[in-house]
């Protein structure tokens, strides 16, 4: 059996290993290094929350920024596009939520026992959607916004694979995968006909699910609870806010993953499923044709119709056992194991 040749490399960025393979020997090697570094640290010290110094900091502290760079831009408009897209279901303004139920800090930071008196769920109704946005202002050449404090992480990554992997297709002619914690993009050359397969990750469970996603030139994103979860007073917590609620999300799902062409769409959507739970984020899958796998706390999962086109079955049997600390990404030739 013919054994492709890889060449890899990786940047630690955004609180985890963006690891980056080429199929096939490269001779700018360096180049691509420094590029996909030089971009990651530009797009992490714009819109990191863990920096006071970083452009969103200093937005949410002074309401407005003068000549933002268009990392900033791009992020906080498409945070308030994905906003009004799921009519607030995905929401940048969840910040102050992050910091009050212990999320105030790198994750590899935090205390994963948490005990503090100040958290306490609101006992108010859930916020209906308000469409308040961000402005930027042309004469003034200023970025302005008055309300809730903005985290972007929740789009972050997504927008880091789509800006690395537009640079790599500029850069190379051969395919390629970018795995960001677990959020991957792939892309196939013209001349090269075989896809990527990558397994999917099961929040409850280190075995194997036998089934793998078909990839092309796509995103493949996944919104989940297993890493990013602590206790506050005993009480489990993760970082997928629901806005309505200003509370770690009560969804019945355990994770989910969305296959597209835009990995931070894929990401916007990913989390609006799985903030709308198993039944209605299903219908919302179907209605706007989101190719999603839908994986419930209970172990069960569901497909929408659009996600079978790239599933592939890689053994006998399916079972509703589903999550490795490794997601195995593979070609018809040969098979490869990255670290999360």
């Amino acid at each position: 059996m013919t054994q492709t040749s890889i060449t890899r490399w990786s940047h630690k960025a955004m609180g985890t290993s963006f690891d980056f393979q080429i199929r096939g020997q490269v001779d700018n090697l360096e180049t691509l290094a420094l590029t996909t570094s030089k971009a990651l640290v530009e797009m992490e010290s714009s819109w990191t929350r863990f920096c006071d110094t970083s452009e969103l900091m200093l937005l949410n502290k002074n309401s407005r920024i003068s000549s933002p760079s268009f990392n900033i831009l791009s992020a906080v408009s498409l945070a308030f596009a994905a906003r009004r897209a799921t009519q607030g279901v995905f929401d940048p303004k969840v910040h102050d939520t992050l910091v009050a139920i212990g999320y105030d800090r790198s994750f590899k930071e935090i205390n994963i026992d948490q005990h503090t008196s100040q958290y306490h769920r609101s006992q108010e109704s859930p916020t209906p959607f308000k469409d308040d946005t961000a402005i930027f202002d042309i004469d003034e050449n200023e970025l302005i916004y008055q309300g809730d404090a903005l985290d972007l992480g929740g789009i972050g990554k997504g927008l880091a694979l789509r800006n690395l992997s537009s640079r790599l297709v500029d850069l190379t002619d051969l395919s390629f995968l970018i795995d960001a914690g677990g959020d991957i993009v792939t892309h196939v050359a013209s001349l090269d006909n075989q896809p990527w397969f990558i397994d999917v990750e099961n929040p409850a469970s280190n075995a194997n699910l036998p089934i793998a996603i078909r990839s092309q030139s796509n995103a493949v994103v996944t919104s989940s609870i297993k890493v990013r979860s602590w206790t506050v007073n005993g009480q489990g917590k993760h970082h997928l806010i629901d806005p309505f609620t200003r509370d770690s999300s009560e969804s019945d799902l355990a994770s989910v993953t969305v296959v597209g062409k835009d990995p931070a769409w894929a990401e916007v959507y990913s989390k609006a499923i799985f903030l709308k739970g198993s039944s209605h984020g299903f219908a919302y899958s179907n209605e706007r044709r989101l190719a999603a796998l839908l994986i419930l706390r209970s172990g069960e999962f569901i497909m929408s119709k659009q996600f079978r086109k790239y599933y592939e079955a890689t053994g006998t049997s399916i079972t509703a056992n589903l999550i490795t600390r490794h997601t195995n990404v593979s070609s018809q030739m040969t098979n490869y194991s990255i670290s999360t």
